[in-house]
């Protein structure tokens, strides 16, 4: 984003900084990102805390972590897993060639 900004600014060809605007609108989404997260993480807690388990009386804190996930968190887990795993099978692989 910084890039847009530095091209808005640069039309004249040295670049001299930010405007007084560019700024005002960098900490304007700056601030909307922050409460957006805010929120995204009171309602993580409230389903964390809600959900009740019915297998073992919910009182395993594993058992409440993996009832409170949704399904795009499983998603986004396996693609970090994944990542990982593939960067640790390719040096297995390099180490043997």
């Amino acid at each position: 984003m910084n890039k847009n900004i530095r091209a808005l600014s640069s039309d004249k060809g040295n670049w001299r900084g930010y405007a007084l605007d560019e700024l005002r609108y960098r900490i304007a989404v700056n601030k909307v990102q922050k409460e957006i997260a805010k929120d995204y993480i009171i309602i993580s807690t409230e389903n964390f805390f809600k959900k009740n388990i019915s297998f073992g009386g919910g009182k395993n804190i594993l058992k409440r972590v993996i009832g409170a996930l949704d399904l795009m968190d499983y998603i986004v887990l396996a693609v970090k897993i994944g990542k990982k795993l593939n960067v640790i099978v390719n040096r297995y692989k390099q180490k043997d060639k």
